[in-house]
């Protein structure tokens, strides 16, 4: 073969690769199966488009479906239904699938970060943060409680708002679903919330304040208005991001304790 045909030969097949780029480029494809590509617990049943993550916040999952996603992985955690199921699951998120997963709660994908890296990215987004959702009520977020998606910052102080948001409350309506699917905090009679103690009631002078976040709040739930962008994975707006705060050392728990906005919850 000569020079020229060698030529010939490369230019012909690189006109070839463009053409076949631009044809490429032009056919319509289908959604990506998993569009955020994050790790995580999944479910036969569930799909991850887009489409099928990217539920109507306004309304609730129970009206949706009573499916309990991969509620059954956390309610298998430990023998006893109480808050301490949640800390271990996100130690094992953390462990077995990095500082970024997901999971389903109900039919509701949620994204859990640990680590003071990847929680730092939120950063970014603080502007499309949507600050009227109740950082503390994270079950209640998920399960589409409107009262925490809308919440009123002058009801902050309520004994029934501080005692509603007990951990043991919210994992307690996590794994009661579908059970618990109406639950939403303007059904719920205060004598039935009594016998948790108030977000504030536990913090006295025997725990340091941050041994007290360490024991009471495993998490708090951010929700934005954009698609975020979190080590390279596309988060459709309004799916609830869990923070770890078991993950952060003591400066970083309590810079984002404050950068809650309700860093006034405890005394």
């Amino acid at each position: 073969m000569g020079f020229i045909q060698v030529i010939t030969y490369f230019v012909l097949n690189f006109l070839g690769f463009l053409g076949f780029n631009e044809i490429w480029k032009r056919i319509q494809k289908p959604p990506p199966i998993d569009y955020t590509t994050i790790p995580g617990l999944k479910h036969a049943d569930l799909a991850e488009t887009k489409e099928s993550i990217s539920l109507d916040p306004t309304k609730p999952i129970i009206d949706i479906s009573k499916h309990r996603g991969c509620i059954d992985s956390l309610a298998a955690l430990t023998p006893t239904p109480t808050s301490s199921q949640l800390t271990l699951l996100l130690s094992d998120l953390q462990t077995y699938f990095g500082p970024v997963a997901s999971l389903f709660l109900g039919v509701r994908y949620v994204v859990v970060l640990s680590t003071a890296v990847t929680i730092n990215q939120l950063k970014v987004y603080e502007n499309d943060r949507k600050k009227s959702v109740f950082p503390f009520a994270w079950a209640s977020v998920i399960l589409g409680d409107a009262y925490f998606w809308e919440f009123d910052r002058k009801n902050k102080g309520s004994e029934k708002v501080n005692r509603f948001c007990n951990n043991e409350h919210q994992t307690s309506l996590i794994l009661n679903f579908p059970k618990s699917g109406n639950s939403f905090f303007k059904n719920t009679d205060f004598e039935d919330v009594k016998k948790y103690p108030q977000l504030t009631e536990t913090y006295n002078d025997k725990l340091t304040k941050v041994e007290w976040l360490r024991r009471n709040m495993p998490c708090f739930v951010y929700v934005f208005e954009k698609e975020v962008d979190i080590n390279g994975h596309k988060i459709p707006a309004f799916i609830p991001v869990l923070i770890n705060l078991q993950s952060l050392n003591e400066e970083e728990l309590l810079f984002w304790f404050k950068h809650s906005g309700f860093k006034e919850m405890i005394v």
